[in-house]
């Protein structure tokens, strides 16, 4: 890996730019897609600095790339992604997160009912809970007890 010898060599990389989806070709592939390769470079480079550059939209996906990969800036491709690219480089060169407003709106919209890692949580916290008990541990209007 690139990052691996720039980093022996006393020149780590400042910055990687990556798209979220890699498409197949021919030749085996090791790192499937973004994912994989900002896990991979995290772990070679704890510290480098991550854009996602893609076209990827769905916000689940783009909030687990925050929290859970640490990426330091999403860019989705578009009419104006070449200023929001360099935007983003600006700010996290600065220390600070990059998240455009159109995405933090997206991510904002989503609610903890419709969202996997509630899901996990409430079968976590609940796992043998009859659906009345856990009904009244929210106060939610969209979470509602049927009679058995």
């Amino acid at each position: 890996m690139h990052i691996r010898k720039a980093l022996q060599s006393g020149e780590p990389f400042d910055l990687l730019i990556t798209d979220f989806s890699f498409v197949e070709d021919h030749r085996e592939q090791e790192l499937k897609g973004g994912e994989d390769l900002i896990t991979a470079a995290k772990a070679v480079q704890e510290d480098i600095r991550i854009v996602v550059f893609s076209a990827e939209g769905r916000p689940a996906v783009i909030r687990s790339l925050y929290q859970d990969l640490g990426i330091n800036a999403f860019v989705q491709k578009g009419r104006r992604d070449a200023e929001e690219l360099s935007s983003a480089v600006e700010t996290i060169v600065k220390g600070r997160t990059y998240m455009p407003l159109e995405i933090k709106k997206k991510i904002i919209t989503i609610t903890p009912l419709n969202s996997i890692s509630w899901t996990l949580l409430l079968f976590r916290s609940f796992p043998k809970a009859p659906s009345r008990k856990i009904s009244q541990h929210f106060s939610m209007p969209t979470v509602s007890h049927h009679p058995d």
